[in-house]
């Protein structure tokens, strides 16, 4: 994994994604609880494997909010306009 956006993920060794199953949990309440677990869960796997953690709440929203964002039709577009 590469680092990106100042994240820097080539210091950390694993990478672990938690998946939410939405059987009937909904609003911030829900939110809150997955996000707790989250960090519970990463320091005991942190502590177990000896590892650093970092727990990352949405990491597309951090990564799409903190970067610039070209779609293939704009790259078209630009391409189109440097030919003229």
């Amino acid at each position: 994994m590469l680092d990106d956006m100042g994240i820097k993920f080539t210091e950390y060794n694993y990478c672990l994604s938690l998946i939410k199953i939405n059987r009937g949990g909904t609003g911030k309440e829900y939110d809150d609880l997955y996000y707790s677990l989250a960090k519970y869960y990463a320091v005991k796997i942190s502590d177990e494997l000896d590892s650093k953690c970092m727990v990352v709440e949405d990491l597309q929203r951090v990564l799409l909010e903190t970067c610039n964002i070209v779609t293939s039709e704009e790259l078209r577009r630009t391409n189109r306009e440097l030919e003229k």
